[in-house]
């Protein structure tokens, strides 16, 4: 048998650790959507975000994965075919 981390909540209910991270995650995902709500039609984001705040949080949510602020994010990632990519200048600057 396995055995599963698990961390206690605040009632007393373990919690695996597993869910947890998804919980925070999804936290993380409400948090990035009020941002990209509050950019999306501003002329601070590239036109390839303008009024797509879901694709605007998924290139934050990608950013903090590589420690970018959302600003940045939004400046350094663009979709083509359905997948994210980063400008090389970038690629080049978390390199370095």
């Amino acid at each position: 048998m396995t055995e599963v981390a698990l961390r206690e909540s605040g009632n007393g209910v373990a919690i695996p650790d597993a869910l947890k991270s998804l919980a925070e995650w999804a936290q993380q995902l409400d948090a990035a959507m009020r941002i990209a709500k509050a950019l999306c039609n501003t002329s601070f984001v590239p036109k390839h975000f303008l009024g797509k705040p879901e694709e605007a949080a998924a290139a934050i949510l990608t950013g903090h994965e590589l420690g970018l602020g959302p600003m940045a994010a939004l400046r350094v990632f663009f979709v083509i075919g359905g997948r994210p990519e980063m400008y090389a200048e970038a690629k080049v600057a978390i390199l370095t």
